[in-house]
């Protein structure tokens, strides 16, 4: 009984000790033990280790290869870091005092990205429309107004990225909306600026393919890492791990949910409808189609959703009703919610 009450334990501790890191012994040196140590060059030795990663200590333009060590005491898990210049062997004994595993760790070769990284800019992006502005007021039978509803699509152009403050953009904006069958053209300047994400260009550390690899006579050899010529390679001095490598580069680092605000303006083409421009009609001086519009928005990687505020004067002539032969110019103020979504594409 007291047999299967040890295995029992020393099962659950192996199941436990699984979760402390990433780097499991078995993916990182080849080897079954569910604990190992570590002595360090100045002879103080570190037991019960359940979890080995390769990492950096030091700024980006001066920084040193080490190790993450993961340690179990007393049920818990203890991270820290370790300079590989402060690291001298990992060991575990099995019965009788015989060694099972033996391993110096070695560097690994380091590499800089010499090729310029360059943040992808949107240039193009294309939405489905709808405005909201209630019901029809306008007098009965006329219908100068649009019902409820009104929609089409929408297509942005890029002008200027980082336009006069960073992360803020211009576009160019052309859309055929329809309402009551009217097909109306809004043409105008949208201005944005990305509240946070945006992208940037930032001094990253990597080790490819993978931070868990280590050289080691127990599995299989590796034959290096195959890099393109966008690399070079750095502090070529000593012997080396061939396992992985460490990768100095300039990363594009982003959020995949970049929120913004927006500002729009511009006027409004009619098309070829019945009542469609200003003349002829008694007050064509009135004449003045346009839209303005603020909101918020959210990117998720290249979709495009926004909601917004949008004023738009709209015109349609109609018979006078006092008059032969006479048209007036209407005027609609309307003022409606307005929901977008599309996808963007990037230069």
């Amino acid at each position: 009984m007291k047999k299967i009450i040890l295995i029992l334990l020393l099962y659950a501790n192996i199941i436990y000790t699984q979760d402390c890191g990433k780097c499991t012994l078995e993916e990182s040196f080849g080897v079954r033990d569910s604990l190992i140590n570590l002595t360090l060059e100045n002879n103080l030795i570190l037991y019960n280790i359940t979890h080995v990663e390769r990492t950096t200590v030091g700024e980006i333009i001066n920084i040193d290869q080490a190790l993450k060590i993961t340690m179990v005491k007393d049920t818990t898990c203890l991270d820290t870091i370790i300079p590989l210049a402060d690291i001298k062997e990992f060991w575990s004994y099995g019965i009788g005092k015989q060694p099972t595993f033996s391993y110096n760790v070695l560097p690994v070769k380091e590499y800089i990205k010499t090729s310029e990284t360059i943040i992808p800019k949107p240039f193009l992006e294309f939405n489905l429309a709808g405005f909201y502005a209630g019901a029809d007021e306008s007098e009965e039978g006329r219908q100068v107004g649009f019902d409820n509803f009104m929609y089409g699509i929408e297509a942005n152009y890029y002008l200027a990225n980082d336009f006069l403050i960073k992360n803020a953009a211009l576009l160019v904006s052309a859309s055929a909306i329809l309402e009551r069958s009217r097909l109306r053209i809004p043409l105008g300047l949208q201005f944005r600026w990305e509240i946070s994400g945006s992208p940037e260009i930032k001094d990253t550390m990597n080790y490819y393919p993978s931070n868990c690899l280590f050289q080691n006579n127990l599995i299989e050899q590796h034959d290096g890492v195959e890099l393109d010529d966008s690399y070079i390679e750095d502090k070529n001095t000593g012997e080396k791990d061939s396992a992985s490598v460490l990768l100095r580069e300039k990363s594009i680092i982003k959020s995949k949910w970049i929120p913004y605000l927006f500002g729009e303006l511009g006027s409004i083409l009619d098309t070829g409808f019945e009542g469609y421009g200003a003349t002829p009609s008694l007050n064509s001086e009135d004449y003045f189609p346009y839209y303005l519009g603020i909101g918020a928005g959210l990117h998720y990687e290249n979709f495009n959703l926004s909601l917004g505020y949008r004023l738009m004067q709209l015109h349609l002539r109609t018979p006078c009703e006092n008059c032969t032969d006479k048209y007036v110019l209407n005027t609609n103020l309307s003022h409606s919610l307005s929901i977008k979504f599309g996808y963007y594409f990037n230069l």
